[in-house]
């Protein structure tokens, strides 16, 4: 089984250490694919972040139907590979926002 995986799990702020990665996993096969250079540069933001290509992800009938992605387990899908990519980013940027209200509200604390 081949992967390709991007992973950024140097925190980059002291709070970040308490958050998990968030696991961005696509099929080759599936029309997202062509977006998997996007995918994976979403690694360079300021969270922890893993971006995994799978041979199949076992969802068949899906993938020959629409884009779609697997974020955390749950199925982020849209007819459009480009605006799949767009909910992503935004999704990511709102996460990033709360750890940066998270952080600026109680890092210092213990």
């Amino acid at each position: 089984m081949t992967l390709r995986c991007t992973t950024n799990l140097a925190p980059r702020h002291p709070c970040q250490r308490k958050v998990s990665p968030v696991i961005v996993e696509w099929c080759v096969a599936n029309a997202i694919s062509e977006k998997a250079s996007e995918l994976e540069a979403l690694g360079h933001l300021s969270y922890a972040y893993d971006a995994i290509e799978y041979p199949c992800l076992d969802h068949c009938d899906l993938c020959v139907q629409t884009p779609y992605l697997l974020i955390d387990g749950k199925l982020l899908e849209d007819p459009d590979p480009d605006a799949l990519f767009k909910r992503v980013v935004a999704q990511f940027a709102r996460e990033q926002r709360e750890l940066a209200d998270a952080a600026v509200d109680g890092c210092g604390e213990s």
